[in-house]
């Protein structure tokens, strides 16, 4: 099952149509990316994460992270906002493969959202992100921890919604195949 599942992931972006798309939900990520607000230099509000559950539930948890990691990189380079962190890169890649691994070739529903989202704002946002935020500005990991932490529960509610309201619109445009 593993295996059929892997192999359809690279199937569907051997087709032009499957890497257009890819590559236009990676521009949607960049541009979600550029619209971002910076509470603090290690508190930024973003829409970036919804281009990277399309990602997931179009192409599954391995494609969705090596593009989420190249929209990533592609979005530093088009507009440096200080110095680039591999270890932010690596958390956007994870983040797009929990998303795939909840999402991808499944029904939507609404327990696989929070789950998928809330391992992501606690583990790889609020723990794994304040590190690589901390080696960065050379701040203390707990003094920084607190503000992140909160941001992300605060945002948790929120971006569950949004991550539904966009996968039902999707559901409803492109429909699910092999759902």
């Amino acid at each position: 099952m593993f295996k059929n599942r892997f192999e359809s992931m690279f199937r569907e972006l051997g087709s032009v149509s499957g890497l257009v798309t890819c590559a236009l939900i990676v521009a949607v990520y960049v541009v979600l990316n550029f619209m971002s607000i910076y509470v603090l230099p290690e508190i930024k509000l973003t829409f970036a994460f919804l281009a990277l559950a399309v990602l997931a539930v179009r192409f599954g948890p391995v494609i969705a992270a090596l593009a989420g990691g190249a929209a990533d990189v592609i979005a530093f380079y088009i507009r440096p906002m200080g110095s680039f962190a591999p270890g932010l890169t690596l958390s956007v890649m994870l983040s797009a493969f929990v998303f795939g691994l909840f999402l991808y070739r499944t029904k939507l529903e609404l327990w696989r959202i929070i789950v998928s989202r809330t391992i992501i704002n606690v583990f790889l946002h609020t723990l794994l992100n304040t590190y690589w935020l901390s080696l960065l500005y050379g701040k203390g990991y707990f003094a920084m921890l607190h503000a992140r932490a909160l941001k992300n529960l605060v945002l948790l509610p929120i971006e569950i919604f949004l991550i539904f309201v966009v996968l039902k619109a999707y559901d409803r445009i492109i429909g699910r195949q092999n759902a």
